[in-house]
Parts: structure tokens; sequence; C-alpha cells
């Protein structure tokens, strides 16, 4: 797969996690770790 498409998923999965934070449907610390999980999938 091209990089491009892997930043790409990469955004949305931030986006949706962004997302479900700013509904309160998680909360800070849990984005958080999200967020690391993410990043290291992520080369």
């Amino acid at each position: 797969s091209s990089p491009s498409s892997e930043k790409g998923e990469f955004e949305k999965r931030l986006q949706f996690l962004k997302s479900l934070r700013d509904k309160k449907l998680i909360d800070d610390d849990e984005y958080k770790t999200k967020k690391i999980e993410l990043l290291s999938q992520f080369p």
C-alpha cells in the first residue's frame, strides 16, 4: 500500500478517536492511550 493511503488511514482513525472524545464516549486517558497505540502501528 502507498504511504499516502496509510497516512489517510492514520488520520481517519485519529479523527474518529477525537470525535469519540469530543462526544465524551472516551475520556482523555483513553484517548491518549489509543493515540499512542495508533502511533506505534504507523512508522
